[in-house]
Parts: C-alpha cells; sequence; structure tokens
C-alpha cells in the first residue's frame, strides 16, 4: 500500500469513527413479538353495508384509503362493517355470523380492496373485560378474533414483510353511540408493543415501541425508555404519555445514563437503534400531574415578553390551539366567557396557536374577543416549535392547567375547556 492510499485509508477510517456521525457507531436493539394493547381499545361503528359504502364515500380520494371494492364468498347480508388500519393505510374490515354458528372477521390485510382474497378470522367465544362509556371494565360472554398475519413490506425495514395484529371484540350487545338507532357493541384493539433491551452503554434501560397496524415508525408512535430503571413500561395510557420515560417517535432524542442519542425507530418495528450525538440534551421534565410545569417564555402579539413562571400565584390554562382545529373554534366562547369572569379572581389563559398565519390567527383574536396573550409556533417539529416540543404536544386542541404553586392540575387533557375552567373556579375558592 502507497503512502497516499494509507493516508486516504486513515482519513476514511477517521471520518467512520467521528462521534454521531457513522453507523459504525450506531447500536441496534431487536425486539421481541408485538403484543396487543387493551388501553386505547375503542368502539366500533358497525354498519350495514350500503350505509358503509355512504359513509365512507367522504374519504375518497385520500391517498392512505382503500375503498371496498369486492365482498367474499358467502358473506351473508347480516354482515357488518367498519375501518381499521393496516400498514399505514385504512382499510374495510366486516363482521358476520350467527350466535349459533359462531362469527367471523374479515379485513382487507392487503390493502387491496378486494375481501375475497383476505383470510377469514374466526371468532372464538370467551369471558372478557369490557369498556364501558364511564371508563369502568365489565366482565361480558364476547367473541372474540385475535387477528395476526404479515403484511406488505418494505426495503431497509428489520424483515422482509410487516406483521399486523388486532384484536376484535364483538358482544351481541348494543350501545348507542349516536342520536339515531342502537348499533351493536362491539371494540377493535388496534395498538401492539413490543419490547426490548438497550445494552452495552451503561446499565441496562428496558425499551418498548408502540405502534399501530404493524407500524412502529410513524410520528405519532411512541418508545418508551425505563429511564429510572424500577422494571416498570407504561403501554402508553394518556396519563403515562406524561411521564418523562414516555416518547412520541417525532421527538427523535434521549438521554440514557448521562450521554446523548438519536433514536431510530424500525418501520416495523424489529429493532430500535441508537446513534450517539454530540450535543448535551437537557434533562426531560415530567408532565404528570403535581409535577412542577416546565417554564417557558415567549413574545405575544404586541412584543411583550411573558414568562409562565411571572403568573405564580394565579390558576394558569395553557391553550395549544389553531383556528383549523373545527374543536378549538367550537370551544372559544366557553374560553372567553370563563375568562372574562374569572380573570380578575386570579384566572389566566396562555394561548399558543399550532402553524398557521400570524396575521390570521391574530384576525381571530381581536374578532372573539380573545384578550389573554397569544402567541404563535409556525416551525417544523420539533426544533421549530419549542413550546409544543416542550409539552410533547403534536394537535389541538390540547389544554394544561397550572396551580398557583406552578404544579400541573391536569395534563394533555382535551376534555370541554368548560370543565377545565370549572376546576380552575375550585382552586381559586380555596385562597378566597
Amino acid at each position: 500500500m502507497s503512502k497516499h492510499q494509507g493516508s486516504i485509508l486513515l482519513l476514511l477510517l477517521g471520518l467512520s469513527l467521528a462521534p454521531g456521525v457513522t453507523s459504525r457507531e450506531s447500536l441496534k436493539f431487536a425486539t421481541g413479538d408485538p403484543v396487543v394493547l387493551d388501553d386505547d381499545e375503542g368502539l366500533m361503528r358497525l354498519l350495514p353495508e350500503a350505509e358503509f359504502r355512504q359513509e365512507t364515500r367522504k374519504y375518497a380520494g385520500e391517498a392512505d384509503f382503500i375503498p371496498l371494492k369486492a365482498l367474499p364468498t358467502g358473506l351473508s347480508p347480516r354482515a357488518l362493517f367498519d375501518l381499521a388500519t393496516v400498514n399505514s393505510y385504512t382499510v374495510a374490515l366486516a363482521v358476520d355470523g350467527l350466535p349459533k354458528e359462531g362469527y367471523r372477521v374479515v379485513a382487507d390485510l392487503n390493502a387491496d380492496g378486494d375481501l375475497r382474497n383476505d383470510t377469514s378470522w374466526p371468532m372464538e367465544r370467551r369471558r372478557v373485560k369490557v369498556w364501558g362509556f364511564t371508563g369502568e371494565r365489565t366482565m361480558k360472554d364476547a367473541w372474540v378474533a385475535e387477528v395476526d398475519a404479515a403484511v406488505g413490506g418494505k426495503s431497509g425495514a428489520e424483515g422482509s414483510s410487516g406483521r399486523v395484529q388486532f384484536r376484535v371484540t364483538f358482544t351481541e350487545d348494543t350501545v348507542q353511540l349516536s342520536p339515531d338507532r342502537p348499533r351493536p357493541q362491539a371494540l377493535l384493539a388496534p395498538s401492539t408493543l413490543r419490547k426490548g433491551s438497550v445494552r452495552g452503554i451503561g446499565q441496562e434501560v428496558a425499551f418498548a415501541i408502540r405502534g399501530v397496524g404493524g407500524i412502529y415508525d410513524d410520528d405519532f408512535n411512541a418508545v418508551l425508555f425505563d429511564l429510572n430503571g424500577d422494571g416498570k413500561l407504561s403501554s402508553g395510557d394518556l396519563d403515562s404519555r406524561a411521564s418523562a420515560e414516555y416518547f412520541w417517535v417525532w421527538e427523535r432524542k434521549v438521554k440514557l445514563h448521562g450521554k446523548s442519542y438519536e433514536f431510530i425507530v424500525d418501520h416495523y418495528g424489529g429493532a430500535l437503534t441508537l446513534k450517539p450525538l454530540e450535543e448535551k440534551l437537557p434533562e426531560r421534565p415530567s408532565l404528570e400531574v403535581g409535577h412542577p410545569a416546565p417554564d417557558f417564555s415567549f413574545l405575544d402579539f404586541e412584543g411583550k415578553k411573558h414568562r409562565l413562571s411571572d403568573y405564580r400565584g394565579k390558576v394558569v390554562l395553557l391553550d395549544f390551539w389553531g383556528t383549523w382545529c373545527a374543536g378549538c373554534v367550537a370551544h372559544t366562547k366557553d374560553l372567553v366567557d370563563g375568562y372574562q369572569r374569572l380573570h380578575n379572581r386570579g384566572f389566566e389563559i396562555l394561548g399558543v396557536h399550532c402553524g398557521g398565519k400570524w396575521e390570521d390567527v391574530r384576525k381571530f383574536v381581536t374578532e372573539h374577543g380573545m384578550t389573554w396573550p397569544q402567541t404563535i409556533e409556525t416551525g417544523e417539529m420539533p426544533q421549530g416549535r419549542p413550546l409544543q416540543s416542550l409539552y410533547r404536544v403534536f394537535g389541538a386542541p390540547n389544554y394544561f392547567l397550572v396551580n398557583r404553586d406552578g404544579t400541573f392540575i391536569t395534563n394533555n387533557d382535551v376534555r370541554k375547556p368548560a370543565l377545565l375552567i370549572e376546576e380552575a373556579e375550585k382552586r381559586l375558592r380555596v385562597r378566597e
């Protein structure tokens, strides 16, 4: 080897070992088999075929929606339909059968709109816990299908194909989902969890990747790290999402044993990759009830600087909203009424508009009498939207109610703000 060739080799070797740059320093950790989760099991809206086709016309033209084109042989006129997520597509799902004969589920797992070439999954009779409207779970006899199949295939993903799993529970009871006639009670559990362990960078750290429809790298999926080493990994319910151990995939950075890493989730959840970073990440705050709300500052529409800690002694509602959000617009009057009624008693609202144009938001705020401090974040997530990143908000509406001492009363709340204002008024009465 010539001196010149050796220099090139050393240069390449040096580049390959540069911290935070190369795949050579990246660490990949495999995950186990997926397990279907119960925590986001939701009621299905099963419809007869004609109603289902009519209802789903509104999705025509959307890139990820696959319309129903053909029914499987032998499907009865009693069959009921709803939508499910499979491999990033929204597809048709059918439940058919009778109590004496049993029930079955057919889903468009290959996302071609044709149910004739999809597997029919028999439902088994079981005694199961079923979520009720008030959040409690009761034991019921039900028909249950555990769907588990290989789907798709993406170049570069861990494995040649994905694996989609979900559970359908059908009770034969009826529920009132809307003002029209009662519907059959059925629940869909679409989310799965794959667990693994980070080894070789200090004490072992357990982790889990949460996905939907066999896909795990979507920004709205999550990674959980057992940062405190207590051996517990939350499955991702609303309370746990406020934990410092719960990371949305869009966050992409984590600190483990004092070192900073970029985390990369395999498309099908087969592995988690950690890539060392040069930057020093700050300590990650908890957003759990009773914990201190992370302090921040912003400039309002008039250029005046505000800081959350300046409002210590007041009850503060943090309002992450958007004029593009129908729920936010519908709740504007409740916020205005509550602010006018309670502001002089120590109630404050701080608004953070998510996206949009400054002039349009300012016009809306003025026209609707929203006189509390407002700011807007329009950059790319996460770096361009520091307040949304700090509070791990990706969507609207999201409300955080902060007590007089600066601690959370509620977090990541999506309830109607009228209920939160009632809670704020209770806290204000304590001092009065």
